[in-house]
């Protein structure tokens, strides 16, 4: 028999709207434990719950545990778009319910997009005084807690007049977002410049089905962003990357007020900080764009984040023809570079995914997009993959960038690339950035003027 909960969500990290994530970290989460899980009525992205049915507890606390985009979960008690109609659906519930009714309890009163009084709190507990709750009412470590929420609509500043639901429940868990605050960017010892924010690290975690004992692979590792949040769930992790400096930590420090980089920056430092070394297998210096790589090797998650040339760029080994005979090359060679265009990385990252990854393993990464060239028939697409996710997070009104999802399902390698990647005009990417950021800036500019004018005449009148 199935039992009925409320999942709450986090509303928004930082800037970072969670809303287009959650569906897709929910789905893998549940594909990667094997639990049963349904979903209750509607599923709307503007509303900071869902309601769902699962065999029991542990299950629920399984998946809870894992997500990056809940806050907690309720036993779901009662549920109604009216007052009369949630109360008696809460008796109901009650009624038919085993439940310890000597236990010590607690009742939040909580309310989304609305302010609630302690006196209008004190009410609202009042009127659930048919829970004829026997036990002694504890604060601060009650055997159960409760969640009565009233929900006001999801636009800030627009409250409905009444609220659109109500809910009681009772409290089974709460997620691991803790380990976003733990993991912060902030106290990290080794960050560049386009480090992965730790939420955004997790949630691809998350997407690739990282496992404990996996091995993940990042191509354009930087910072090793990504690598900190696998290891984290117990994945071997390793990564390449054409920038040699920032490999060994010799870049320019990317906080503003370091003057130089701290002895000892690196990826395995940043694992050392959490205490994941142990899962590091390696970071080398080396080209995407040349197949260095056996032909059995096989990985179970790729998960990156190619670079887009805005801050970044992006950039493979220039290849020569024939080199002179007497031409000298150092120990320490450099070799030198050449722009490395977005759609040829895109379709290498989907060619070296179709041969190295595991049956099953997924491939993960971000597609920077202009939004009016968008058009999901233009993703890239290959027979050995499926695309299971396909979540966008918006940059700017002119740009985002998409969170593409795929999974191995076919072992066939020769099968062509579709050239989709060129409607997306991707290549043109960071002219379209910076032409974008500039004809904002010009747009201020000339807002500006019009206020300074405004302001010199409204002061000459009042002197003449």
């Amino acid at each position: 028999m199935f039992k009925r909960y409320l999942l709450w969500f986090a509303h928004d990290h930082a800037s970072i709207q969670i809303q287009p994530f959650r569906n897709a970290e929910i789905a893998s989460i549940v594909k990667l434990l094997g639990v049963s899980f349904n979903i209750i009525g509607e599923n709307r992205d503007d509303k900071p719950f869902l309601i769902v049915e699962m065999k029991n507890d542990d299950d629920l606390k399984k998946v809870v545990s894992r997500s990056f985009t809940m806050r907690y979960a309720l036993e779901l008690w009662g549920h109604g778009r009216t007052e009369s109609e949630f109360h008696q659906n809460l008796k109901n519930f009650y009624k038919n319910h085993k439940y310890d009714e000597t236990q010590t309890f607690k009742i939040n009163v909580e309310s989304f997009n609305n302010h609630i009084e302690m006196s209008e709190k004190v009410k609202k507990i009042d009127a659930l005084k048919y829970l004829a709750f026997k036990g002694k009412v504890e604060l601060k470590n009650p055997q159960n807690e409760f969640y009565y929420i009233e929900y006001f609509g999801h636009d800030k500043g627009f409250a409905t007049e009444s609220p659109l639901d109500y809910i009681f429940g009772r409290w089974i868990v709460n997620s691991n977002r803790s380990i976003i605050k733990e993991m912060s960017l902030k106290t990290r010892y080794f960050i560049g410049n386009t480090t992965m924010d730790p939420f955004l690290a997790f949630l691809m975690a998350n997407q690739g089905l990282v496992k404990p004992h996996d091995l993940v692979f990042d191509p354009f590792v930087g910072s090793g962003g990504i690598l900190c949040a696998c290891a984290r769930f117990g994945a071997y992790v390793m990564g390449t990357d054409i920038d040699f400096l920032m490999l060994h930590g010799r870049t320019k420090p990317s906080r503003k007020y370091e003057k130089a980089r701290k002895t000892g920056e690196s990826i395995l430092a940043n694992l050392k900080q959490y205490n994941c070394d142990q899962f590091y297998v390696d970071a080398l210096v080396a080209d995407f764009s040349a197949e260095i790589w056996s032909d059995k090797l096989q990985f179970d998650s790729i998960i990156c984040d190619p670079p887009y040339g805005v801050r970044e760029s992006n950039a493979k080994v220039e290849k020569k023809e024939a080199r002179k005979p007497d031409a000298y090359i150092s120990v320490e060679h450099y070799p030198s570079t050449s722009p490395y265009q977005l759609s040829s990385m895109f379709k290498d990252l989907i060619k070296f995914s179709v041969k190295h990854l595991k049956l099953g393993g997924r491939l993960v990464f971000w597609l920077p997009i202009y939004r009016e060239d968008y058009s999901e028939k233009s993703l890239p697409n290959h027979k050995s993959l499926k695309l299971v996710a396909n979540c966008e997070q918006i940059l700017s009104s002119a740009t985002s960038r998409r969170l593409l999802t795929y999974e191995k399902i076919s072992n066939e390698i020769e099968n062509e690339l579709d050239e989709g990647l060129e409607e997306l005009c991707i290549d043109n990417f960071r002219q379209k950035w910076f032409a974008h950021a500039e004809e904002k800036r010009l747009k201020c500019s000339k807002s500006d003027d019009r206020q300074r004018v405004k302001k010199e005449t409204a002061q000459s009148a009042i002197q003449s």
